[in-house]
């Protein structure tokens, strides 16, 4: 009776934690969240569309790589992204729909899945986003803007 009353205990008590990170991590794969990696690169790529969504350019381009940040403006960068000017992009939600690493461990691919309001329209799209991420020599993960966008 003893272990019986455990062995509930113990299902009960993972059953618990399991549905608590799948709630935590809503729009989140459960394989990403288990992997430190996959859940950065799903994390900044949140953070980064984030940031396009409150148009805040400076910050969502802190997520590149130094070299690019010069090189490309980023609305018009965005405008290409979304098919949208930036000034009538209403990002509503975003959904990590897997993120993807190649065999070296160096690059990766987030793929999001967006809800975006096109202001003075009403119109409603759900464009699919595909992030471009590279691990530098610092060891941390990159947005590469010139493949994301182009």
């Amino acid at each position: 009776m003893k272990f019986l009353v455990i062995l509930l205990s113990v299902v009960f008590l993972l059953s618990g934690s399991f549905f608590y990170i799948k709630l935590k991590y809503n729009d989140v794969p459960l394989s990403t969240i288990l992997n430190f990696d996959s859940n950065n690169l799903s994390t900044e790529s949140k953070k980064f569309i984030e940031d396009l969504q409150f148009k805040d350019f400076k910050s969502a381009g802190k997520h590149s790589i130094p070299e690019h940040l010069k090189q490309y403006d980023m609305p018009s960068l965005i405008e290409r992204l979304f098919q949208v000017k930036p000034e009538f992009l209403d990002i509503q939600r975003t959904k990590v729909l897997s993120v993807d690493k190649d065999s070296t461990g160096k690059r990766a691919k987030v793929n999001l899945e967006t809800d975006i309001k096109i202001l003075n329209t009403n119109e409603l799209k759900k464009p699919n986003i595909i992030l471009y991420w590279k691990k530098l020599d610092d060891d941390k993960w990159y947005l590469d803007l010139a493949s994301s966008i182009k």
